[in-house]
């Protein structure tokens, strides 16, 4: 038996519509168990997901807070046992729409590719309206606002997997490995982004194997007020905060040239934000301020990171280090 793990808080607007779409997902009923956690919604969410289990093999589970990592490792710890058994624990999100044939493309994937342990699928937004053209001109970044990643078939780098569509087989979680709760989304408007990213690249360096399978699609319901440059910059603060601690993490000889280069960007960017107001930059106005939001978010992660010095100890290390190879 796999099972499928997500994540709700208030997600009353897009859930009807994600558990429509697995009711017409093809094995789900028979091959797979659901563990949905509730982070504490007030919108009927809860109400929701416990009708859906009259359809479908789901199980509700209450979080403790508004944190999504903490959530998963709650639904991971719920079933540690039947978990580890599992070939694969797929993850996704509450505003999902998904392809019928999602899971099995995961499965068929995955044992194609018995050397990898981690496995990353297709996302692409559902947008509720055409889109303006100010956001067009951030379409190189689509896949932080909105979750979009493709990547041709097989192996890939761990960045490609992503949390509205991605598997890990369960024998890694039988090792220890489990998400860092001091990673967002939580209930902080300046929480770091980099929930699933975190754990992928951990298990990467790990010696994990990842590997993409374009058929296992699925879509992201991007809402109205996602198309609003107010959340676009705060997206962009929010996923350049996740990324500096994790640049702050790394080795000296990683980190530093890194920070090296967008230290430099980052004084190009605030001389440009300067000009946005002038005629012929009015047109890359957003573009120039989506860039400025996520360097200084970058630094603001990066220098809370090493001032004052936090010493962290290994987020939930295996007890038996090395990648999973399926017999």
């Amino acid at each position: 038996m796999n099972h499928l793990l997500f994540c709700t808080r208030t997600g009353a607007s897009t859930l009807p519509t994600m558990i429509e779409s697995l009711l017409r997902v093809k094995g789900l009923r028979e091959r797979w168990r659901i563990i949905a956690v509730d982070n504490g919604s007030t919108d009927g969410s809860r109400e929701l997901l416990r009708a859906a289990s009259r359809q479908l093999p789901l199980n509700v589970l209450s979080g403790a807070d508004g944190g999504k990592n903490q959530g998963l490792n709650l639904a991971l710890d719920s079933a540690a046992s039947e978990i580890s058994q599992s070939e694969l624990v797929v993850f996704t999100d509450d505003d999902i729409v998904a392809d019928p044939h999602w899971l099995d493309a995961m499965i068929d994937g995955a044992r194609a590719s018995p050397q990898a342990s981690m496995f990353g699928g297709s996302i692409e937004p559902r947008w509720p309206m055409p889109l303006p053209a100010w956001l067009e001109t951030l379409d190189g970044v689509f896949d932080v606002l909105f979750a979009r990643t493709h990547a041709i078939e097989g192996p890939c780098d761990a960045h490609h997997l992503y949390g509205p569509n991605m598997a890990i087989r369960g024998t890694v979680f039988a090792h220890g490995y489990r998400f860092d709760p001091r990673i967002g989304p939580t209930l902080s408007a300046t929480y770091r982004m980099g929930s699933e990213t975190e754990l992928v690249q951990r298990l990467e360096r790990d010696g994990h194997r990842a590997v993409f399978v374009p058929a296992a699609r699925v879509h992201h319901q991007v809402r109205a007020g996602q198309m609003s440059e107010q959340f676009v910059l705060a997206r962009a603060r929010r996923h350049g905060l996740g990324q500096g601690e994790l640049a702050a993490r790394m080795p000296a000889s990683h980190g530093l040239p890194l920070c090296t280069a967008h230290l430099g960007r980052l004084v190009a960017s605030e001389t440009k934000s300067l000009l946005v107001h002038l005629p012929w930059w009015r047109a890359r106005r957003v573009k120039v301020l989506y860039g400025r939001q996520w360097l200084r978010g970058f630094w603001q992660g990066y220098w809370a990171h090493q001032i004052p010095p936090r010493r962290y100890p290994p987020a939930q290390q295996p007890s038996a280090p090395g990648a999973h190879t399926q017999p």
